[in-house]
């Protein structure tokens, strides 16, 4: 499916690797939370350009305005929009496979669909001291 590989393409990594337990990962990990919940806001409010607009240089740098907009409206058509969200993990690390070091939280969620269930994959990154989405997966379960 075009739609999986392109989001798969977005995401960093999504497996959870931490860096260590220290109170600076638990620090970062809940403001990264926050601030995830918020960008994942515009995705369920369908502000899609929004999502881009705030979204780290590094997820900007992977797609064109118009192409998330497009490749996000074609995955809630299909999968729909998530009805709710339960955080699953999240994790600090500094280091994501085919991405540049610096500091990034992996966050899963489930998420509820009007046709069952997913997993939600929302990779943070500290970019000029703001945490902000630079990857973004759903796999449906």
């Amino acid at each position: 499916m075009h739609v999986r590989s392109t989001l798969m393409a977005l995401v960093a990594g999504f497996a959870l690797t931490a860096c260590g337990d220290s109170p600076q990962a638990a620090e970062y990990e809940q403001a990264a939370i926050a601030a995830g919940e918020q960008w994942l806001a515009y995705l369920d409010a369908g502000s899609y350009a929004a999502s881009w607009d705030t979204a780290a240089t590094l997820f900007k740098a992977g797609m064109t305005r118009d192409q998330w907009v497009a490749t996000i409206e074609n995955l809630h058509a299909q999968l729909g929009i998530p009805q709710g969200r339960e955080l699953i993990a999240a994790k600090h690390t500094t280091s994501l496979p085919n991405a540049p070091a610096g500091d990034y939280v992996v966050i899963q969620y489930r998420v509820d669909l009007a046709q069952g269930s997913a997993v939600e994959t929302l990779t943070m990154r500290l970019d000029a001291d703001v945490w902000k989405a630079s990857g973004y997966y759903i796999r449906p379960e």
